[in-house]
Formats: C-alpha cells, sequence, structure tokens
C-alpha cells in the first residue's frame, strides 16, 4: 500500500498545475487504458476485495467522486 500512496502523491504534485478538465481528461485516459490490461480487473478486485464496475468508474470519474473507491482501497489493507 505504502507504494501505491507514494505514487498517488506524485501524481497529485503533477496534476497541480493542469486544469480540472486536464486532470480528469488523464484520468479517463488511464482508466481505459487499465480496463484494456489482461486480468487487470481480476487482480485489483481481488486486491481491495470488491467489485469494480467500468462503466461507474468512468462516470465516478467524470465526476470527480471516486472516493468510493479510495475508501474501499483504504479498507483492504
Amino acid at each position: 500500500m505504502q507504494h501505491i500512496k507514494k505514487h498517488t502523491e506524485s501524481l497529485q504534485k503533477s496534476f497541480k498545475d493542469l486544469s480540472v478538465e486536464q486532470v480528469i481528461q488523464l484520468k479517463l485516459m488511464a482508466l481505459v487504458f487499465y480496463f484494456k490490461l489482461p486480468r487487470w480487473k481480476i487482480v485489483v478486485e481481488q486486491y481491495i476485495k470488491s467489485p469494480i464496475d467500468k462503466e461507474k468508474s468512468i462516470a465516478d470519474t467524470i465526476k470527480e467522486s471516486t472516493s468510493s473507491y479510495q475508501e474501499i482501497t483504504e479498507k483492504s489493507c
């Protein structure tokens, strides 16, 4: 979990100078990419012990309301 927190902090620092729309677009591109990776969804679901819905994840990212997945991830560790 520590490596995920460090990665997240680094991304947040990098995103600081971007517009909200740019940040959302980058997050969406990453999310779509991850869902295309073989077995990514299965591995993440096993790690956080919770199902992931692609459409909900995309909609939450657009609305900037991903706190539910953050809470699930924190509880799983």
